[in-house]
């Protein structure tokens, strides 16, 4: 009987249920667009474990495999069972970049029931926007057969996400042992210390913990890292630089703030290759390496062309003066504030032992590289803006492979009694740290030497107000005369009110929700076209002093008498006013709004007083 590989397996089980998955397409009446989802993903899932078996072989006996694949099994199920609980438990209504991703993948589906050239036409467009669709066509299979709610969609992206990963990082610490001649148990204590790093580490569930979907990019992160480490430019792989190629061009569709880790890492793995080289005297080897990287930047560029010419035409002085707070030192306080300064310390020591330890050269440049390339996207994203939670995700390989080096450490102590009692007294750490983020609302209050992010599942009491402001909008507003709602908090904002009424979008379009980023805090340019504007009794931002503060403040006086108050609503700690105008737009008002934004019509003029004056100008019936 043939015995299969188990990395041809792989390809065997995708290929078939990429088939399955088309045939059934076929059989349900679905369009082409929805085959080309489920192919889509089958190739993910297939790519991202066929890699890592072939690319990161092991040395370990079968019985240490085993017993190291029941613990990283046992951490998957785990990980499942917490956000299956926290989605569970959860009442709220999530913001900002929170829903998103949730957005994008309704409007995909409606592409995809449009048939396969309107997403094609989709995707192309989105490539030129901050957030592609990619992550969205991977997410679409698993989608479809859930709720649509965004519970669902974030408990598919989990599975999506993590199921890779965590089959990666139990390959990858194989690896390790390997490079530093472990076997038995100290194997054991080093994949337990992987898995508990993961678990344990609060930062590293944030974003997925609030319905983002960014750690889909991960697989292919830790894919351009492993591959990079296995070339050897002496001899041809064509398979391995295609490989590594092709997963960097996916980790920037993934989103494209993954270009800053790019942009730290494939550099410094260039000239560190190019060093060893070198330093061995391998010319032929050091011609490959040049004509592989021209070859991929001229290919990148081509293909990217859309995402990079976005970033390189961005206004960074314009962000970075709007979004710096005290320069990097601030934003390096507030990674640690955000990691917690108990696991930073952690990290840095695995790191300090990762450089120094002398039992494997691979290990010492692979912690360099990892620490530089963190550095180094640290200082470029923070140019640009600050990096809170979401966009700390590029971070995390980083973060990981620090607690990995530390348990690495641990495990190679000869003395016994110490390595067990380091190793519960670490694990110990990280686990209470864990605690107080899913049970604490501000863990920092308790214990401010550990993490400071919360991930205790969210409530709201007010569900049932933000429901009746639905309704009202509902009733009373339409696409030409939407609803502008002034508030621009953490808690309170535009989508607010409006990501409570999906997977149904009919009310998206009746709220204002376009704004120009960056320079004017949420600018409402619909200010005269609005068929109601909602307002809160007391300002609700996070920009004190901008202009969500001014508009409040000046509808609230109403001098002019301009508005009436149609409807109350009680919110958290503030009633919300629904504000209809007496009588049509005036010129008059007009200059006052001018008058009003004098200073940021002098900073931003195509912002506040040309887009102003178009706007009054539809109101007012001029064009």
């Amino acid at each position: 009987m043939r015995r299969w590989k188990p990395e041809t397996l792989i390809l065997i089980i995708a290929a078939a249920g990429a088939a399955l998955g088309g045939m059934l397409c076929i059989a349900t009446g679905r369009t082409a667009a929805h085959a080309l989802t489920i192919l889509t993903a089958a190739a993910f899932w297939a790519g991202a474990f066929r890699t890592a078996l072939t690319a990161l072989p092991n040395r370990q006996s079968a019985r240490v495999q085993l017993a190291s694949a029941a613990l990283f099994a046992g951490a998957w199920l785990a990980l499942l069972a917490f956000y299956a609980w926290h989605y569970r438990s959860a009442r709220n209504v999530y913001i900002f970049d929170d829903s998103l991703y949730y957005y994008q993948q309704l409007e995909l589906a409606g592409q995809l029931n449009l048939g396969l050239p309107a997403t094609l036409r989709h995707l192309w467009t989105s490539l030129a926007t901050d957030y592609t669709c990619v992550p969205n066509l991977l997410m679409a299979p698993l989608f479809s057969l859930t709720d649509r709610s965004i519970h669902g969609f974030a408990f598919a992206g989990v599975i999506m996400a993590w199921t890779p990963l965590m089959f990666q990082m139990y390959r990858v610490t194989l690896r390790f042992a390997d490079h530093l001649r472990l076997s038995g148990r100290r194997t054991l204590l080093l994949c337990a210390g992987t898995c508990l790093s993961i678990f344990a580490l609060p930062l590293l569930h944030r974003a997925t913990a609030w319905c983002q979907i960014n750690l889909l990019g991960l697989p292919f992160l830790l894919q351009a890292v492993y591959l990079s480490r296995q070339i050897d430019f002496t001899r041809p792989q064509p398979l391995r630089m295609a490989g590594l190629f092709l997963s960097a061009v996916l980790l920037v569709l993934m989103r494209r703030w993954f270009l800053f880790f790019l942009a730290g890492y494939l550099p410094l793995w260039g000239v560190m290759t190019a060093a060893a080289l070198l330093r061995r005297k391998e010319h032929r080897g050091l011609r490959n390496l040049f004509l592989y990287g021209a070859v991929c930047i001229a290919a990148g560029a081509l293909l990217l062309w859309p995402v990079l010419s976005r970033a390189l035409n961005g206004n960074y002085v314009v962000a970075y003066e709007y979004w710096k707070r005290d320069g990097l030192p601030y934003e390096l306080c507030n990674q640690a504030w955000l990691l917690g300064y108990a696991s930073c310390g952690m990290i840095l020591a695995g790191y300090a032992w990762g450089l120094c330890q002398r039992r494997s050269r691979e290990l010492r440049r692979l912690s360099a590289l990892m620490g530089g390339s963190a550095a180094v996207a640290l200082v470029l994203f923070t140019r640009i803006q600050n990096m809170n939670f979401h966009q700390a995700t590029i971070l995390m390989p980083s973060y990981v492979l620090g607690l990995m080096l530390l348990f690495a450490m641990l495990a190679s102590l000869s003395r016994v009694s110490v390595r067990r009692g380091l190793s519960l007294l670490t694990g110990g750490l990280l686990l209470f740290q864990w605690g107080m983020s899913v049970t604490q609302e501000k863990p920092q209050d308790t214990a401010p030497w550990l993490s400071h992010v919360s991930i205790r599942p969210p409530v709201r009491a007010d569900l049932d107000a933000l429901r009746a402001v639905n309704e009202f909008i509902g009733a009373h507003c339409s696409e030409e005369h939407p609803a502008l709602i002034l508030c621009n908090s953490d808690r309170y904002d535009r989508l607010t009110f409006v990501n409570l009424a999906y997977p149904d979008l009919s009310l998206r379009e009746k709220v204002a929700l376009d704004r120009t980023a960056l320079v004017s805090d949420g600018f409402p340019r619909m200010w005269f076209a609005a068929g109601c504007i909602l307002v809160p009794t007391s300002p609700q931002t996070n920009h004190p002093g901008g202009t969500v503060e001014k508009l409040t403040r000046h509808l609230l006086a109403d001098e002019a008498g301009r508005f009436d108050v149609v409807a109350t609503f009680p919110m958290d700690g503030f009633d919300l006013l629904a504000m209809q105008r007496r009588s049509p737009v005036t010129y008059d008002e007009y200059e006052d709004m001018l008058a009003l934004f004098a200073h940021e019509h002098a900073l931003y003029p195509a912002v506040y007083g040309d887009r102003m004056g178009f706007f009054y100008g539809l109101a007012a019936g001029w064009q």
